[in-house]
């Protein structure tokens, strides 16, 4: 719903909601939530945003099993995506503390620049390369990736920037 603030989506089992080109798990429209303690499995976007401006969410505690696939997991749309002509991926987006066993995908795209920043940290990423597992694409800036594990090992690899 546009609009909404302090939405919590928590502990659910959200699964088998692929399509091309839709399926989301959740989705957030000028909205606010926190998504925490959620199970991810066949979806083509475990959680997106339109990025449009006044939407937000934090990710925390969540898991997105192996067999997600036909899209990233955790996605913000930016004004490309939109066609507005701005760049703008949301106002801010904290992205902590999950385990993601989707490898064949991107973990994180960001396709755009936040208004205020994104903040990826202390996640599992079980991508065997750390550098296909957060993407920024369409503009760059307003994003800090720090303190997550890579590969099956939980080894901490810094990635490539």
């Amino acid at each position: 719903m546009p609009g909404a603030t302090k939405a919590h989506v928590h502990h659910n089992y959200i699964h088998h909601n692929q399509r091309e080109g839709l399926g989301y798990g959740v989705c957030l429209d000028r909205a606010e939530a926190l998504i925490e303690g959620n199970i991810f499995a066949c979806c083509r976007h475990a959680i997106a945003g339109t990025g449009a401006p006044g939407t937000s969410y934090e990710a925390c505690c969540n898991l997105v099993k192996p067999e997600d696939g036909n899209g990233h997991s955790f996605d913000v749309h930016g004004g490309k995506d939109r066609g507005d002509h701005t760049d703008t991926a949301g106002d801010w987006i904290r992205i902590h503390h999950n385990t993601f066993h989707a490898t064949g995908v991107w973990a994180v795209v960001i396709r755009g620049r936040p208004t205020q920043k994104a903040e990826i940290h202390h996640n599992w990423f079980l991508h065997p390369d750390p550098n296909r597992t957060v993407l920024q694409s369409n503009a760059t800036g307003n994003m800090e990736i720090r303190d997550n594990r890579y590969g099956p090992a939980r080894q901490e690899i810094e990635p490539k920037r």
